[in-house]
């Protein structure tokens, strides 16, 4: 549906689940001011994560958060 989920800031990020699973994508993001992004591969995704264990750490934490809140 058009159900608004959440106000992405600067450094979020959106389209991770599909690039690291088979899934399709769950949302759309819809912009209403003007951004800088980053298109990343899924063989790219995956080596960043290799490398960057920073990266993997904010990926896991906002993973659970969405996790926790969609909770019931």
């Amino acid at each position: 549906g058009k159900r608004h989920v959440g106000t992405l800031k600067a450094g979020d990020f959106a389209g991770e689940i599909a690039l690291l699973s088979d899934a399709p994508r769950t949302a759309t993001v819809t912009l209403t001011s003007p951004v800088t992004a980053l298109r990343v591969t899924r063989k790219g995704f995956s080596e960043l994560l290799k490398t960057a264990p920073s990266i993997q750490q904010k990926l896991l934490t906002t993973l659970a958060e969405r996790v926790a809140s969609t909770a019931v």
